[in-house]
């Protein structure tokens, strides 16, 4: 979200609102963003190397966007909204009083992946405006890992192996869930919130003249608005170790050979940061003068510091991107909702 006012015209496609659309940008930035969306993109848009998704005008313009009716007196839009929230502030602490509900009933399941993005959405979207100006049409998020909202948190949902439980979902051992039912579980409150808002056919379809998707999409917004925060909070959380590494090394990270384990420090083992370190041994001792066997001795000592440091930042990280995890799960599951998936439907697009 370019959130500072600044434009990128160059190499970039630009998703901007529309004066008269009642879409909030955040809503926007939460469902592109959503394993869902993403999916859909995967199938329907073009992908680079790495799963890195391409985003071109024709494509986006595309996009199913799901139609919401802006209905819902304001007075009880609000208090609906506010309850959500709440229920979100009290989610990581597991103050979870509703078990999952049943699987939802209704139509049977679609086969495909392709055939709940051809057949399914477009029944729910408005129909796509034509092209305006010919140009470039909030900048478009690259691929998912947690969500690109500023930028890529570590990876999560999908089977990352641990312990099973009864509902047939996974965990890990710390007790975070590692697929979308556990996740279900975990948000089971928000989700019986969401279901209560999108109440659903005879035939499982979306029940649009009485349903409260506007009350959905201010929560979306919100979530949104909470992960860019989450963000800003890890970025500045691991400026604490990179910034100390710069200081100590007289570099800049971004000169060095696998700057990319260093900015990811949290993901990695330290065995990987002190690869980083010993990589760039030259410029961490060069002003110094140092070379050789020389230079070799000297780093010890950094080495050495750097590792308590680097465990320091990732403990204070660790409830930050907790946070980023599970938020970012609960779009996800938010815009399921919104679009009246099945759970075998889900299981294709969490599947990939």
């Amino acid at each position: 979200l370019d959130d500072q006012q600044n434009y990128y015209n160059i190499g970039c496609t630009i998703l901007v609102s529309l004066s008269e659309s009642k879409l909030l940008i955040h809503t926007t930035l939460a469902i592109l963003n959503s394993a869902l969306l993403d999916s859909w993109y995967g199938v329907n848009g073009q992908t680079q190397a790495g799963e890195q998704r391409k985003y071109f005008p024709e494509r986006v313009r595309q996009i199913p966007l799901r139609r919401i009716p802006f209905t819902t007196p304001e007075a009880q839009r609000v208090a609906l909204a506010s309850e959500a929230k709440a229920l979100y502030e009290r989610g990581p602490l597991r103050a979870i009083e509703m078990a999952a509900p049943e699987p939802t009933a209704g139509r049977p399941p679609t086969t495909t992946v392709v055939n709940i993005f051809t057949e399914r959405l477009p029944s729910l979207t408005p129909p796509s405006p034509p092209a305006r100006g010919g140009g470039q049409s909030i900048d478009s998020p690259p691929a998912r890992g947690g969500g690109q909202y500023i930028d890529s948190p570590p990876a999560c949902g999908g089977a990352r192996g641990g312990d099973s439980n009864d509902n047939g979902s996974t965990t890990r051992s710390e007790g975070e869930p590692t697929d979308w039912r556990g996740w279900r579980t975990y948000w089971a409150a928000l989700w019986a919130w969401a279901d209560a808002r999108l109440p659903q056919l005879a035939d499982g379809t979306p029940d649009t003249a009485h349903e409260q998707s506007d009350v959905v999409h201010d929560v979306l917004a919100h979530l949104a608005e909470r992960m860019i925060a989450l963000h800003k909070q890890k970025q500045a959380s691991a400026a604490t170790f990179t910034g100390w590494l710069e200081q100590e090394t007289g570099s800049v990270i971004e000169e060095w050979s696998l700057k990319t384990v260093i900015h990811s420090f949290w993901e990695q083992p330290w065995n990987e940061i002190e690869r980083a370190i010993q990589k760039n041994r030259g410029k961490c001792v060069q002003a110094a003068g140092m070379r050789g066997k020389q230079a070799d001795i000297a780093i010890q000592p950094l080495v050495r510091v750097a590792q308590g440091h680097w465990e320091i930042a990732r403990r204070s990280l660790t409830p930050t991107i907790a946070a980023i995890i599970a938020t970012d799960r609960l779009i996800d599951l938010l815009v399921y909702r919104l679009y009246g998936l099945t759970d075998a439907e889900i299981d294709l697009v969490e599947g990939g």
